[in-house]
């Protein structure tokens, strides 16, 4: 479960994972949910007194209600949003980085290797051919 939080005002938090939708107060339909959340006791008011600008709709049937406009909350959302593909997008491309080094390290392990081993026929072969000399004398 998401626990990312965004700001609604006066020190007030909502969940992301649970918001449906974030509405402008002032239609009749929105008043109607909102008087309706009140009587099922489902209202949760973030105003402290201050002017309903927002109604947030929640999943759990909650409807929230903010003093703060609903462009900011959408905003507020869409900046731990834009933070969120960021980190998908840093974590994705070090996932690669790290693929394609992993690969240039192996590479240079096995040149490496190669090299030693070159280098131990070589030390062999000469070795080889310093006992065939002395042997012959």
């Amino acid at each position: 479960m998401d626990t990312r939080f965004i700001h609604i005002g006066f020190t007030n938090t909502v969940s992301i994972a649970r918001i449906i939708a974030i509405i402008s107060p002032d239609s009749a339909p929105i008043k109607r949910i909102v008087a309706e959340a009140k009587e099922k006791n489902m209202i949760i008011d973030a105003t402290h007194g201050r002017k309903t600008r927002a109604v947030i709709i929640a999943d759990t049937g909650h409807v929230i209600l903010s003093a703060i406009m609903p462009e900011t909350v959408v905003s507020r959302v869409d900046i731990v949003a834009d933070d969120e593909m960021k980190a998908d997008i840093k974590s994705e491309v070090k996932s690669e980085i790290k693929d394609a080094v992993k690969s240039e390290v192996e590479n240079e392990v096995k040149s490496e290797v190669k090299n030693e081993v070159r280098e131990s026929i070589k030390n062999e072969i000469k070795n080889e051919i310093r006992e065939e000399i002395k042997g012959s004398r």
